[in-house]
């Protein structure tokens, strides 16, 4: 019988890429935010008058907006309809109940509608509930971002840019009174503009993942696999933890945070690494113990770094921290090396190691192959 560690070897890689299958939802397992790509690119063109004290962002490619307001007034903004929806001040940070916005910009599950109560009236008096404390609120906002069809300009040329909407989002800054914004108040207004931006092509990208997933299956062809499949696993384990980095990373300036979120929102990503590494010494020494886990290496990395994140070669804006051709080398790479090094550990386990004991066929010296070819 085949020894129990190479009984083992299939079914370890079937159980990972199932594990990978399962806990990646519709969204790409991999993109630790959950921003998905999109070829519009929202930004914020100014705020008019300019507000000492108050900063306003992007986040998540336009799909959130981030204030922060370090001023001893409140900043309150205002809804779709002009209510008040959301003040942030000296007091912490408060919500509207009262306000349509509120649950017209709830996270929903996949295709459910959003419902606005009877209760959500634009026109009455405002009812504040405390959400939190703090200087800075970060909502989600529907001007900010394109969710229309393809525009008819972009369907009629779609190699230029197009500026597709221009949005505004009001403020007002002061003490709002009972009532709407009947207090003594100043006002501001952010504008930003969407512009569709040509995504890329895909092709180079797609032969950078096939030269490198048949490069690296040709490592199993070769006697001496130990030490190439060691330098492949620990060079798909360096991709993937900068391709993690660089996502995890969009949008925040605290390092605890990025390393926190990659620890945290990452944990598969974090067991296959381990894995990897975990087999590095063994393939080093030429050992078979090595060959499972550079085999869920290769499958965990090909599917979230690879398969989870492919709609990103094709898309123009990446919620990626570091320079978009970055990301998409990485994906190719991931895509790449990783299913190769699952072709390798395959065709290793077929013809280089041994049926009877499970351990590794020795490679025949050099000179041992000379000698065998001399005449008797």
């Amino acid at each position: 019988m085949r020894h129990p560690l190479l009984r083992r070897l299939p079914a370890t890689i079937l159980l990972a890429m199932a594990s990978v299958v399962a806990s990646a939802g519709p969204a790409a397992a991999h993109a630790l935010g959950g921003t998905q790509p999109t070829d519009y690119r929202s930004t914020i063109l100014g705020m008019v008058p300019q507000l000492p004290g108050i900063e306003v962002r992007l986040l998540d490619l336009g799909r959130r907006v981030e204030l922060r307001n370090r001023t001893a007034q409140d900043v309150t903004v205002l809804g779709y309809q002009g209510e008040p929806y959301l003040r942030v001040g000296p007091k912490g940070v408060f919500e509207n109940q009262r306000s349509p916005a509120v649950y017209l910009n709830r996270l929903l599950p996949a295709g459910e509608q959003p419902v606005v109560p009877k209760t959500a009236d634009p026109t009455v008096a405002p009812e504040w509930r405390r959400t939190g404390s703090g200087d800075t609120v970060r909502w989600r906002d529907h001007r900010t971002r394109w969710e229309g069809a393809t525009p008819p300009a972009v369907r009629a040329n779609t190699s230029t840019e197009h500026v597709v909407a221009n949005w505004t989002v009001n403020l007002a800054i002061g003490n709002p009174a009972i009532g709407n914004l009947d207090g003594d108040t100043a006002s501001a207004v952010v504008r930003g503009q969407i512009v569709w931006v040509p995504p890329p092509s895909t092709l180079p990208w797609w032969v950078l993942a096939a030269a490198l997933a048949v490069a690296t299956a040709a490592i199993g062809l070769t006697p001496r696999w130990g030490k190439p499949l060691a330098a492949a696993a620990a060079a798909l384990v360096l991709v993937d933890l900068v391709h993690t980095i660089g996502l995890a990373a969009y949008g925040r300036t605290s390092l605890a945070l990025t390393l926190g979120r990659v620890a945290l929102g990452g944990l598969f990503s974090v067991a296959v690494w381990v894995a990897g590494l975990a087999s590095v010494p063994a393939l080093l020494r030429g050992r078979a113990g090595g060959l499972v886990g550079a085999g869920v290496l290769g499958v965990g990395v090909a599917f979230l770094g690879g398969v989870g994140d492919l709609a990103s070669l094709g898309r123009s804006q990446l919620a990626f921290t570091y320079a978009p051709t970055l990301a998409r080398a990485s994906i190719a790479i991931s895509l790449g090396v990783g299913a190769g090094i699952v072709a390798a550990v395959v065709l290793i386990e077929r013809k280089w190691i041994d049926r009877t004991s499970g351990k590794a066929i020795p490679p025949t010296p050099d000179w041992a192959a000379d000698w065998d070819g001399l005449p008797d």
